[in-house]
C-alpha cells in the first residue's frame, strides 16, 4: 500500500520526497514549455574582413562597417548551453560607452527596428567553439556599430548591445495540490520542480526524534500512503535505532491494548473457584506512529472506537486466540476463551492507550518498533491459587504453533484453519 522512503537532511531542515508512485494521476505535476524572455548583453566584434584599422578614426571605421568587415554578437557554449537556442533574437538597445570630445557617447539608444537575429555557431578546425550573432549592415551603419580588433587610442571603442531572447522553457503545471496528515495535523506539500516534497515542523513531536537518529547514525525512513486527497505520513525506525533514540530523548510513545476477564461472581465460589485472566499488547517507538502498514494494508496502529479495526487492537484478540489454543476438538482448535459457553461465565474489560508519552526508564526493557506480549494467568481451584505468567518469545512461538501469524514487527495475524 504504502512506500518507505529516507528523510533527508538539509543543515536544519528535514525533508520527505513523496514517492511519486502513491500520487494519483490527477496529483502529479505536468510539465509544460512555455515561451520565456530575457535580456541579454554583448560586446561588438568583427567577425569576418578586415576590421578598422588602429589610423583610422571612429568615422572613417563606423563607414567600413558592414562593408570591408562584419560586426556581430559573440556567446560561449556555456553561455547558449545556460539560456537555450533562442526561438526569437532581436536587438533592442544599443548603450554607446563615453568617448573623450565625442558627442552622443555614454548613453543609451533604443534600436527601434528590432530586428531578428539568427545565432550560428562558430567552428575552429572542424570544432564548435562558440556562438555568434550577425548584425545587418543597414542596422551598423545607421546606428554606427563598430569593433576594434586591437586596442584604439581613444581608450574605450566597444558599444554593448542589448538583445531579447526567447526561448522555450519547460514550466511545472500544478493541478491539484498535495495534502500531508502527520501526527493528527494536516500540511501543505510543495513542489520542488522535481517532487512533491513535505518539510517536518519544528513543533511535530517527531522532528526531534528525525534529528536526533540522524546525528546518531539511526536515521528513520518516511512511511508514505495516499487515501482521499492527503498522503499520510509516519516516521518509522529500526527496532535497534528506535531504542537508541529514545535513550538520547529520555522519552518514548507507547501503544497498549489490554484484555482482562475475570470469572463472573454468579460462576465462582468464594476461595474455591477464581480465574483472572490479562491479555497486555504493547507497541514503543521514539515519536508518535499512528498507522499500521504492509503491503496489503493499512490501518491505525490502534484504536478507542469500538468496532472499529486496529492493528494492536486485532493482535490483542489473536494472542487470546491463538495463545489459549491448548487442543484439536472436532478437527479444530480450540480456546475456551472463544467458547460462547465459557466466554459468558466471563467478565471482559478492555483498556487502550494511544502513543501516551512515557519516561524511557518506564519502557527501557521493551522492545521497540515491536510488539511487546504479556500473558498473565490466576486460578484458584479447591483453595489453591496458581499464577502463569508468558511473555513475548514464548506466546509468539506458541501462536506460531497453534496456526496463528507474527509479522516482523510482532502484530499477530488469524488464517482460516
Amino acid at each position: 500500500m504504502g512506500v518507505l522512503v529516507p528523510v533527508e537532511r538539509i543543515g536544519s531542515v528535514l525533508e520527505v520526497k513523496i514517492p511519486d508512485e502513491i500520487i494519483p494521476e490527477e496529483y502529479k505535476v505536468v510539465t509544460e514549455k512555455r515561451p520565456e524572455t530575457q535580456i541579454v548583453e554583448g560586446k561588438t566584434y568583427v567577425y569576418r574582413g578586415t576590421g578598422p584599422r588602429l589610423e583610422e578614426g571612429l568615422f572613417e571605421a563606423i563607414r567600413e562597417a558592414g562593408r570591408r568587415y562584419g560586426v556581430g554578437v559573440r556567446f560561449s557554449l556555456d553561455f547558449v548551453e545556460e539560456m537555450g537556442r533562442p526561438v526569437s533574437l532581436k536587438l533592442v538597445r544599443i548603450y554607446y560607452p563615453p568617448i573623450p570630445y565625442v558627442r552622443r557617447t555614454g548613453v543609451t539608444v533604443d534600436v527601434v527596428e528590432e530586428p531578428k537575429l539568427t545565432l550560428r555557431p562558430v567552428f575552429d578546425k572542424g570544432r564548435l567553439v562558440g556562438w555568434r550573432v550577425a548584425i545587418p549592415n543597414d542596422i551598423v551603419r545607421k546606428y554606427s556599430l563598430y569593433a576594434f580588433p586591437d586596442r584604439h587610442p581613444l581608450s574605450i571603442y566597444n558599444p554593448t548591445l542589448y538583445l531579447e531572447w526567447t526561448t522555450y522553457k519547460p514550466v511545472s503545471v500544478v493541478r491539484e495540490k498535495l495534502r500531508v496528515y502527520h501526527v493528527g495535523d494536516y500540511y501543505d506539500a510543495w513542489w520542488d520542480g522535481k517532487n512533491w516534497v513535505w518539510r517536518i515542523p519544528r513543533h511535530t513531536p517527531c522532528y526531534e526524534a528525525a534529528m536526533t537518529g540522524i546525528k546518531v547514525g539511526a536515521a528513520p525512513s518516511a512511511q508514505c500512503f495516499f487515501e482521499d486527497g492527503v498522503v499520510y505520513i509516519d516516521l518509522i525506525f529500526s527496532p535497534w535505532g528506535a531504542k537508541v533514540v529514545s535513550r538520547q530523548l529520555g522519552y518514548a510513545y507507547r501503544s497498549m491494548v489490554v484484555r482482562s476477564y475475570t470469572l463472573k461472581k454468579e460462576f465462582s465460589e468464594y476461595k474455591t473457584e477464581q480465574c483472572d485472566i490479562e491479555i497486555r499488547v504493547t507497541f514503543v517507538t521514539p515519536c508518535p506512529v499512528e498507522f499500521y502498514q504492509s503491503d496489503m494494508t493499512h490501518m491505525k496502529v490502534v484504536t478507542e472506537t469500538y468496532g472499529e479495526k486496529g492493528a494492536l487492537n486485532i493482535t490483542c484478540w489473536n494472542v487470546i486466540r491463538y495463545f489459549g489454543r491448548e487442543a484439536i476438538k472436532k478437527g479444530y482448535y480450540y480456546s475456551p476463551l472463544e467458547s460462547a459457553a465459557y466466554s459468558e461465565k466471563m467478565k471482559e474489560t478492555v483498556g487502550v492507550e494511544n502513543n501516551e508519552h512515557v519516561d524511557f526508564q518506564e519502557v527501557k526493557d521493551d522492545r521497540f518498533f515491536y510488539v511487546n506480549k504479556y500473558v498473565r494467568i490466576d486460578k484458584t481451584s479447591r483453595g489453591k491459587r496458581k499464577r502463569y505468567v508468558y511473555t513475548t518469545r514464548e506466546i509468539d512461538r506458541r501462536i506460531v504453533e497453534a496456526g496463528g501469524i507474527v509479522d516482523e514487527k510482532g502484530f499477530v495475524w488469524g488464517r482460516h484453519v
